[in-house]
């Protein structure tokens, strides 16, 4: 089996279609020509980004909170 490289846009866009607008796997991996397991990489490689930027987005509001708290008044 050839493997083929697809661009971010393509995967930034199948993975809307499976998360954003709820669209069954299966039925976007015929329309867009895909193979199931390579949608469900691209939305589990999607959730996980997603997981760091929002793990780092409360980290920050933390550490800016402490700093307010910690400085002397």
């Amino acid at each position: 089996m050839s493997t083929a490289n697809f661009s971010d846009d393509f995967k930034r866009d199948a993975v809307a279609q499976i998360i954003g607008w709820g669209y069954p796997v299966a039925e976007v991996s015929k329309r867009l020509g895909v193979s199931p397991h390579s949608l469900f990489q691209a939305c589990q490689a999607a959730s996980m980004m997603a997981s760091q930027v929002s793990n780092t987005r409360l980290e920050s509001q933390f550490w800016r909170r402490y700093c307010q708290i910690s400085r002397p008044g």
